[in-house]
């Protein structure tokens, strides 16, 4: 009788009239997206043209009332390997039944390889309609794995030293797991709406305005880098985990230097942008 029970009480609370069956990412299924081919067998995606895309989309496009509720998760998290091709801009994009709002991270890709996070919305990640991935060129890539998460637990925050040019010595990065916090506080002020290339007036909310790069090419031009998205106006700020940016840290300059560095600016409708402070937390759960 108890183990009837408990089916019945998984079975309600998977099962109502506008959720998804199982909130889970089948890698063996990914159903949604366009300019791309994916193949079920190998879980290799061939983005076919510039902002071609592939994921995962719950009942049909247009249909709001059909969604997965992860509402007990806190991001999605997407494992990439045997990245190929000139892309830059790998995007990672969440977007939520009924409403506009997007949740939205591009990673640094390393040796074709790259994990890519995006925290979910806490007022829509009860009603998610589409997760995909979305590059600015033709390229290809395979899934290794895909997966809801949970956000860790942290403790107290130590800001961080940075140079007069705003570089950030890699050993104080020293001591700290993977999971460590790293925060990038910053000011926008301005317009959230701007001109894109097309001159069209749009939302800015998504776009890159910033970089998280090595001390040993601080344009981002050739090694690896990270993009800082923006999410509105006024303080901010930009997470990450020390994992992500690790191999950041870990490269020389023509001195011997390690570290990172990072920087905004403006564009579009925002009129100013200002570096304010950076920050550790190591994870404690």
């Amino acid at each position: 009788m108890r183990r009837l029970f408990l089916l019945i009480l998984v079975a309600l609370t998977f099962s109502t009239c506008k959720t998804q069956e199982k909130p889970t990412l089948d890698i063996n299924d990914l159903n949604y997206g366009w300019s791309s081919e994916y193949d079920t067998k190998t879980h290799a995606i061939d983005i076919q043209s510039a902002w071609g895309a592939r994921g995962w989309i719950f009942g049909e496009e247009n249909d709001s009332t059909t969604y997965a509720d992860v509402s007990m998760y806190d991001r999605v998290v997407i494992d990439l390997t045997g990245i190929k091709g000139p892309v830059s801009k790998m995007n990672l994009i969440v977007k939520y039944a009924g409403t506009d709002f997007i949740s939205r991270d591009l990673p640094t890709i390393v040796n074709g390889n790259t994990t890519i996070k995006v925290k979910l919305a806490d007022e829509y990640k009860g009603k998610v309609k589409s997760i995909f991935l979305m590059c600015d060129t033709m390229c290809e890539m395979t899934v290794k794995n895909a997966y809801f998460d949970k956000l860790h637990q942290y403790g107290e925050a130590k800001e961080l030293k940075m140079s007069e040019l705003g570089m950030i010595s890699s050993d104080q990065f020293e001591g700290y797991s993977d999971n460590a916090l790293v925060q990038f506080t910053f000011e926008t002020k301005g317009e959230m709406m701007g001109l894109n290339k097309y001159g069209q007036m749009v939302d800015m909310t998504g776009w890159g305005i910033g970089i998280i790069c090595s001390v040993a090419d601080i344009l981002g031009a050739e090694l690896p880098s990270r993009c800082i998205v923006l999410r509105g106006l006024g303080e901010q700020t930009y997470s990450c985990e020390l994992g992500d940016i690790r191999y950041l840290t870990s490269l020389k300059d023509d001195d011997g230097d390690c570290g990172i560095y990072w920087t905004v600016w403006d564009t579009g409708g925002i009129t100013e942008a200002n570096v304010i402070r950076t920050t550790i937390s190591e994870a404690i759960d």
